[in-house]
């Protein structure tokens, strides 16, 4: 049985494998970058865990507090639809200013095709909720009253 910052290493390298590409390793995370040079996720194993973590900034928390709170409600709504988020949870950074997704496992009940599955779906998963977190929040933002011609 390999230990778990061993089985971590193995799962990036298979990863750098499958994909073509060096994933390097800084502070036992590794981040994936997407096609427009952004973070698509974070793979993490924290120091002294045997817990895999990954996660990725879906949206930015809106300035208006009160679009904050309802944001934040409708997160703390959402994070009970298990259908919805296949086993993903949404948190909210410390300084409060993006929304997370983020998901785990333990890394030991894990092998290379079941960690391609659960990375794979996530990264569908989270981009899907991006879209719908960006649709949602161009329906918060006040809009100014259309002013029409008087005849």
């Amino acid at each position: 049985m390999t230990d778990p910052q061993g089985q971590f290493e193995q799962f990036i390298e298979h990863l750098g494998a499958i994909s073509g590409q060096d994933f390097p390793i800084n502070n036992n995370a590794c981040s994936l970058i997407n096609g427009q040079d952004e973070v698509a996720a974070v793979i993490e194993l924290p120091e002294g865990s045997d817990l895999l973590v990954i996660h990725s900034m879906v949206a930015r928390l809106p300035a208006d507090p009160a679009v904050q709170q309802a944001r934040a409600l409708q997160l703390l709504t959402l994070n009970s639809c298990p259908e919805k988020l296949r086993g993903a949870w949404f948190s909210i950074d410390d300084e409060g200013y993006g929304i997370y997704l983020m998901i785990s496992s333990p890394i030991g009940n894990l092998t290379t095709v079941s960690f391609e599955h659960l990375l794979f779906n996530y990264l569908e998963l989270a981009d899907n909720l991006k879209l719908e977190l960006a649709e949602e929040e161009l329906e918060l933002i006040p809009r100014p009253p259309v002013v029409g011609l008087q005849v």
